[in-house]
């Protein structure tokens, strides 16, 4: 093994294997993090004619 590409490339992966997987367990468990919780029913609005012709036709 005197071949300073191999050398290095064997450094890389043992240097960054760790990291790959260190990395998610680290912040999955952050605080602030989670989902939003999402309000389980919405009001209806009925719109005027003023304000339907307003809204954009896509």
């Amino acid at each position: 093994m005197q071949d300073p590409a191999a050398i290095s490339a064997i450094a890389s992966v043992a240097l960054h294997l760790p990291l790959l997987l260190l990395l998610p367990r680290l912040f999955s468990n952050t605080p602030g993090l989670e989902e939003p919780e999402l309000p389980s029913s919405v009001d209806i609005v009925e719109l005027t004619p003023a304000e339907q012709g307003r809204v954009p036709n896509f």
